[in-house]
Protein backbone atom coordinates (compact mmCIF):
# COMPACT_ATOMS: atom_id res chain seq x y z
CA UNK A 1 0.00 0.00 0.00
CA UNK A 2 2.01 3.10 -1.27
CA UNK A 3 -0.63 5.86 0.43
CA UNK A 4 0.61 6.39 4.03
CA UNK A 5 -2.89 7.90 5.14
CA UNK A 6 -4.63 4.75 3.62
CA UNK A 7 -2.41 2.49 5.52
CA UNK A 8 -2.10 4.00 8.61
CA UNK A 9 -6.04 4.82 8.70
CA UNK A 10 -6.78 1.62 8.02
CA UNK A 11 -4.79 0.30 10.88
CA UNK A 12 -6.02 2.71 13.23
CA UNK A 13 -9.55 1.57 12.39
CA UNK A 14 -8.71 -1.83 13.10
CA UNK A 15 -6.85 -1.27 16.20
CA UNK A 16 -9.70 0.99 17.55
CA UNK A 17 -11.83 -1.87 16.94
CA UNK A 18 -9.81 -4.44 18.84
CA UNK A 19 -9.78 -1.31 21.70
CA UNK A 20 -13.60 -1.48 21.63
CA UNK A 21 -14.12 -5.55 21.81
CA UNK A 22 -11.66 -5.48 24.78
CA UNK A 23 -13.37 -2.81 26.33
CA UNK A 24 -16.37 -4.39 25.91
CA UNK A 25 -15.97 -7.95 27.26
CA UNK A 26 -14.29 -6.37 30.49
CA UNK A 27 -17.24 -3.61 31.15
CA UNK A 28 -19.74 -2.15 28.79
CA UNK A 29 -20.35 1.19 31.02
CA UNK A 30 -16.19 1.42 30.83
CA UNK A 31 -16.03 1.49 27.39
CA UNK A 32 -19.50 3.88 27.01
CA UNK A 33 -18.02 6.07 29.27
CA UNK A 34 -14.10 5.74 28.61
CA UNK A 35 -13.94 4.30 24.90
CA UNK A 36 -13.04 7.72 22.94
CA UNK A 37 -9.85 8.18 25.23
CA UNK A 38 -8.43 5.53 23.74
CA UNK A 39 -9.94 5.62 20.27
CA UNK A 40 -8.23 9.38 20.35
CA UNK A 41 -4.78 7.75 21.75
CA UNK A 42 -5.17 5.07 19.00
CA UNK A 43 -5.59 8.05 16.18
CA UNK A 44 -3.08 10.21 17.25
CA UNK A 45 -0.81 7.95 17.41
CA UNK A 46 -1.33 6.49 13.76
CA UNK A 47 -1.59 10.06 12.52
CA UNK A 48 2.15 10.84 13.68
CA UNK A 49 3.16 7.08 11.94
CA UNK A 50 2.04 8.22 8.42
CA UNK A 51 3.48 11.69 8.88
CA UNK A 52 6.36 10.46 10.14
CA UNK A 53 6.17 7.93 7.27
CA UNK A 54 6.54 10.33 4.58
CA UNK A 55 8.68 12.88 6.25
CA UNK A 56 11.20 9.69 6.25
CA UNK A 57 10.55 9.39 2.64
CA UNK A 58 11.69 12.77 2.34
CA UNK A 59 15.08 13.14 3.88
CA UNK A 60 13.44 14.31 7.44
CA UNK A 61 11.42 17.22 5.86
CA UNK A 62 7.55 17.52 5.29
CA UNK A 63 5.59 21.21 4.64
CA UNK A 64 2.90 21.42 6.89
CA UNK A 65 0.57 21.72 4.00
CA UNK A 66 1.74 17.96 3.48
CA UNK A 67 1.59 16.88 7.29
CA UNK A 68 -1.74 18.09 7.90
CA UNK A 69 -3.37 16.72 4.78
CA UNK A 70 -1.46 12.84 5.69
CA UNK A 71 -2.87 13.11 9.07
CA UNK A 72 -5.90 14.18 8.76
CA UNK A 73 -6.84 11.53 6.02
CA UNK A 74 -5.55 9.36 8.49
CA UNK A 75 -7.96 10.57 11.44
CA UNK A 76 -10.57 10.40 8.05
CA UNK A 77 -10.52 6.75 7.35
CA UNK A 78 -9.67 5.75 10.87
CA UNK A 79 -12.92 7.54 12.77
CA UNK A 80 -15.13 6.26 9.48
CA UNK A 81 -14.19 2.97 9.96
CA UNK A 82 -14.67 2.79 14.16
CA UNK A 83 -18.20 4.61 13.50
CA UNK A 84 -19.58 1.89 11.25
CA UNK A 85 -18.25 -0.32 13.75
CA UNK A 86 -19.77 1.56 16.54
CA UNK A 87 -23.02 1.76 14.90
CA UNK A 88 -23.29 -1.64 14.12
CA UNK A 89 -22.55 -2.81 17.61
CA UNK A 90 -24.79 -0.40 19.28
CA UNK A 91 -27.54 -1.21 16.84
CA UNK A 92 -27.10 -4.62 15.67
CA UNK A 93 -25.32 -6.88 18.24
CA UNK A 94 -25.60 -5.06 21.52
CA UNK A 95 -28.84 -3.22 21.04
CA UNK A 96 -28.48 -3.16 25.21
CA UNK A 97 -25.36 -0.72 24.71
CA UNK A 98 -27.28 1.83 23.58
CA UNK A 99 -30.19 1.90 26.45
CA UNK A 100 -26.66 1.73 28.66
CA UNK A 101 -25.91 4.92 27.19
CA UNK A 102 -28.79 6.62 26.67
CA UNK A 103 -29.33 5.95 30.64
CA UNK A 104 -25.53 7.41 31.06
CA UNK A 105 -26.40 10.52 29.21
CA UNK A 106 -30.16 11.01 31.45
CA UNK A 107 -27.42 11.20 34.47
CA UNK A 108 -24.93 13.47 32.75
CA UNK A 109 -27.92 15.83 32.27
CA UNK A 110 -29.22 15.59 35.63
CA UNK A 111 -26.07 16.70 36.84
CA UNK A 112 -24.90 19.41 34.70
CA UNK A 113 -28.41 20.28 34.28
CA UNK A 114 -28.36 23.25 36.94
CA UNK A 115 -25.06 24.20 35.76
CA UNK A 116 -26.68 26.09 32.68
CA UNK A 117 -29.15 27.27 34.78
CA UNK A 118 -31.87 25.61 32.27
CA UNK A 119 -35.89 26.52 33.67
CA UNK A 120 -38.16 23.69 34.15
CA UNK A 121 -39.55 23.62 30.57
CA UNK A 122 -36.24 23.69 29.40
CA UNK A 123 -34.77 20.36 31.51
CA UNK A 124 -38.51 18.37 30.36
CA UNK A 125 -37.75 19.13 26.77
CA UNK A 126 -34.12 17.77 26.65
CA UNK A 127 -34.86 14.99 29.00
CA UNK A 128 -37.80 13.83 26.35
CA UNK A 129 -35.25 14.30 23.46
CA UNK A 130 -32.69 12.19 25.02
CA UNK A 131 -35.37 9.40 26.28
CA UNK A 132 -37.04 9.57 22.94
CA UNK A 133 -34.35 9.85 20.54
CA UNK A 134 -31.69 7.03 19.31
CA UNK A 135 -28.00 9.00 18.99
CA UNK A 136 -26.58 6.13 17.76
CA UNK A 137 -29.23 5.41 14.36
CA UNK A 138 -27.98 5.95 10.88
CA UNK A 139 -29.28 9.45 10.66
CA UNK A 140 -27.25 10.82 13.47
CA UNK A 141 -23.94 8.79 12.02
CA UNK A 142 -24.73 10.53 8.95
CA UNK A 143 -24.75 14.08 10.43
CA UNK A 144 -21.89 13.58 13.33
CA UNK A 145 -19.36 11.94 10.94
CA UNK A 146 -18.46 14.76 8.93
CA UNK A 147 -18.85 17.20 11.88
CA UNK A 148 -15.79 15.03 13.40
CA UNK A 149 -14.29 15.50 10.19
CA UNK A 150 -13.68 19.35 11.35
CA UNK A 151 -13.93 18.79 14.56
CA UNK A 152 -11.50 16.95 16.57
CA UNK A 153 -10.68 16.09 13.55
CA UNK A 154 -8.92 18.27 11.47
CA UNK A 155 -7.73 20.30 14.97
CA UNK A 156 -6.04 17.63 15.71
CA UNK A 157 -4.64 17.30 12.42
CA UNK A 158 -2.90 21.01 12.52
CA UNK A 159 -1.60 20.27 16.29
CA UNK A 160 -0.04 17.43 15.23
CA UNK A 161 1.03 18.55 11.49
CA UNK A 162 2.10 22.27 13.81
CA UNK A 163 4.51 19.66 15.64
CA UNK A 164 5.74 17.63 13.03
CA UNK A 165 6.39 19.84 10.05
CA UNK A 166 9.86 20.81 9.38
CA UNK A 167 10.81 23.18 6.06
CA UNK A 168 13.62 22.66 3.71
CA UNK A 169 15.43 25.79 4.24
CA UNK A 170 17.12 27.09 0.83
CA UNK A 171 20.93 28.80 1.11
CA UNK A 172 20.82 32.10 0.80
CA UNK A 173 23.18 33.28 -2.19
Amino acid sequence: MDNPSVKYGLMAGFVQIAVLLILYFIDSVFLLTYGSVFEYVVFIYFMVKAINFIKLRNENYISFPLAFRTGWLTYILAISITSVFTYILLNHIDVSLGDQLKQLQLEAFEKTADLFKLSEEEKARQLDYIENNNPNDIKSLAYSLPVSFLFPGAVIAVIVALFKKKERVEPQS
